[in-house]
């Protein structure tokens, strides 16, 4: 599944985030994901936003909360990643 982001709260974000947003959604196919694989993706994920606390702030709040033994649902994924682009993109309208 390939993931768009030209909605206009995704297309705010600037292209690293976007480009590893994007990564990390096409590599997660079918509704089980391996939880190493979510773990290394969050924790890339955590490096992009070092620059915005709110939302390294989720990322380290998933990777404390992480679902499962070996594997992750994929919309719990998903929601985090929706997540940590809602408040990117909020930090980056009041850093404005």
């Amino acid at each position: 599944m390939t993931t768009d982001f030209t909605t206009p709260e995704l297309s705010a974000l600037p292209a690293p985030v976007a480009g590893e947003l994007t990564a990390m959604l096409d590599r997660w196919g079918g509704a089980l994901l391996s939880r190493s694989r979510v773990v290394d993706d969050l924790l890339d994920l955590r490096l992009v936003c070092a620059g915005q606390p709110a939302a390294q702030a989720r990322v380290d709040l998933a990777l404390s909360d992480l679902p499962g033994q070996n594997l992750v649902a994929r919309d719990w994924a998903v929601a985090v990643v929706a997540d940590v682009a809602e408040l990117y993109s909020l930090a980056e309208i009041t850093s404005v």
